[in-house]
């Protein structure tokens, strides 16, 4: 913690300073690897359904973020509740929707969230963003950093209705929105 605490310290003093050209490349870096690790550890508190269970793999999407797509596909292979990580990049929603039990929107992604709550109203995909509002607007799981901390917001009420569950472990650490 201590480290990720330094690298943002010195990355906001380079910053301050006009060394933007230096900083950015590193602070997405580091970003997208703390990201990729909230977003692989995401997996195990969440009660997938039976079908995916089965199938012991756990299909991993990336929409509209690529550098979190490359961080993530470190994970590729590792296991989480016994189910095999897989981890796909995103070209339309309407394949995610199909292939993916996880799908992260990045702020890349040219779509709006009430378009991906609808379609993927009726299946069994946890959907998590960075983006703002995400969880007010329907998303499932919003990630946002806060005071050098991250935060979660739960849309509980998304995440029943596309009958996953989520870890009270999880949930007590959130902002919930029923």
């Amino acid at each position: 913690m201590k480290t990720i605490t330094f690298t943002l310290f010195l990355h906001a003093a380079l910053i301050i300073t006009g060394f933007t050209s230096v900083a950015t490349p590193v602070m997405a870096s580091t970003a997208s690897k703390v990201k990729a690790a909230i977003v692989f550890k995401l997996t195990r508190y969440v009660q997938w359904s039976e079908e995916i269970q089965a199938d012991k793999q756990l299909n991993l999407c990336v929409f509209g973020d690529n550098d979190l797509y490359s961080e993530l596909k470190t994970t590729e292979g590792k296991t989480s509740k016994g189910m095999a990580i897989s981890v796909e990049q995103g070209n339309t929603l309407a394949d995610s929707s199909k292939t993916c039990d996880l799908l992260f929107i990045g702020n890349a992604a040219n779509i709006n969230t009430r378009t991906v709550t609808k379609v993927l109203s009726d299946k069994s995909v946890l959907s998590v963003s960075d983006r703002s509002g995400f969880a007010k607007e329907g998303g499932m799981v919003q990630i946002k950093e806060r005071g050098g901390r991250i935060r979660f917001t739960v849309n509980l009420k998304s995440v029943r209705a596309s009958g996953l569950n989520i870890s009270s472990q999880l949930l007590g650490l959130a902002k919930v929105i029923k």
